[in-house]
């Protein structure tokens, strides 16, 4: 009789959508996005917080990766979006983007050791600047932002009410 292996943990990873108002006269919004040294020249991601298998979205963690990361106190809001991702190795990931707002108007980013790089951004800048995988996931947590509700993916997609995203 063989054994079999268990099924792999789901990890569940919160990412930051941090929200300013473009210092611009129409004050669009615009999103931080970052980089770390092992990612592509000009490509970018949101802030997450360490990768949990609890199932939890840790707010606190969140807080306290962005403050580590880019140095700055963030307000940590609702949840944008939920992303169930299946992995090559048919792993599980539960990727959640949460509104997040800058506290206070008077802050500078100050890169942590694990960041080289960062930019803000707008949503015409997604599919140019941001890693491809997580393109679709920040396009529906970026029109999420304007909605009183959050949006569901599986793998980048749409499903369910909002595979209209």
């Amino acid at each position: 009789m063989s054994a079999t292996a268990p099924p792999p943990a789901t990890l569940t990873v919160c990412s930051a959508l941090v929200v300013r108002r473009a210092p611009t006269p129409d004050g669009s919004r615009e999103f931080l996005l970052v980089r770390t040294r092992e990612m592509k020249r000009d490509t970018y991601r949101l802030p997450v917080g360490q990768p949990t298998n609890t199932g939890c979205r840790d707010h606190f963690d969140l807080h306290d990766a962005v403050r580590c990361g880019t140095g700055l106190r963030i307000v940590v809001g609702r949840l944008l979006v939920t992303d169930r991702v299946t992995t090559a190795t048919g792993g599980r990931v539960h990727h959640h983007v949460l509104l997040c707002s800058p506290h206070g108007t008077d802050q500078k980013i100050r890169l942590g050791s694990g960041l080289c790089g960062y930019r803000w951004a707008s949503e015409d800048d997604i599919d140019t600047v941001c890693v491809p995988a997580l393109a679709p996931t920040l396009t529906a947590a970026v029109r999420a932002c304007g909605l009183a509700r959050s949006f569901e993916l599986a793998n980048g997609r749409p499903v369910g009410a909002c595979a209209g995203v």
